[in-house]
């Protein structure tokens, strides 16, 4: 079936609370609640089958695009997000995949991040909070991010890395595998605007 998917991070029309960090300050799962539902009840009435939500980044220093530093309590208001969408009759989009750390805080949009992390590391801290997702039947996609894991494959950021994404599949995941935007310049000034395309199909988006 064709899926008409739409990134909603903020929310949407009268239902906009800034980003995730809002919710993640309340530390509500109420509130993560509510607004996966309102959110996802106005998408479906739009005509959406798909939001790119719930962010699962972890920040330890603090973000707004994020439910905090602590795997654990993201992974508890996700979790709640993800069954105010699921109710609302929405699929879920995890992102950015794998939520690796970024060692020297670049911003993909510009360039290239870079995390030190090991396969062991991401299953163990950033992964954390897709793996108790999906236990609980509340992630039916992810989004990969633009950053590259030198440690498990030395050429390819995450949203190209066939070995990257091959993580999540080996945890059990089944569901949709899509790429943040190509047009970003973490993408952009490496591969240009048509071979990064081929890439992403071949790694398994």
């Amino acid at each position: 079936p064709i899926l008409i998917v739409t990134d909603l991070e903020n929310g949407i029309g009268e239902f906009q609370v800034g980003q995730h960090n809002a919710i993640g300050c309340t530390g509500s799962e109420e509130h993560a609640y509510a607004f996966g539902k309102c959110v996802g009840t106005r998408a479906r009435e739009i005509g959406y089958d798909m939001v790119c939500n719930p962010i699962l980044d972890i920040k330890r220093d603090g973000w707004s695009r994020s439910y905090g530093s602590d795997k654990k309590e993201i992974a508890r208001l996700a979790a709640a997000e993800a069954r105010g969408m699921h109710d609302a009759g929405i699929l879920t989009m995890g992102k950015h995949y794998p939520s690796g750390e970024n060692d020297l805080g670049i911003d993909s949009h510009m360039a290239e991040p870079v995390s030190e992390q090991t396969e062991e590391e991401l299953i163990d801290y950033s992964l954390y909070a897709y793996i108790e997702l999906m236990k609980e039947g509340l992630l039916d996609a992810v989004m990969s991010a633009h950053h590259r894991f030198p440690k498990i494959d030395p050429d390819a950021p995450a949203s190209l890395s066939k070995p990257v994404l091959d993580i999540i599949r080996r945890q059990g995941f089944d569901g949709i595998i899509m790429t943040d935007a190509l047009c970003m310049m973490g993408i952009r000034a490496k591969y240009g605007r048509t071979e990064c395309m081929g890439l992403a199909l071949a790694a398994g988006n």
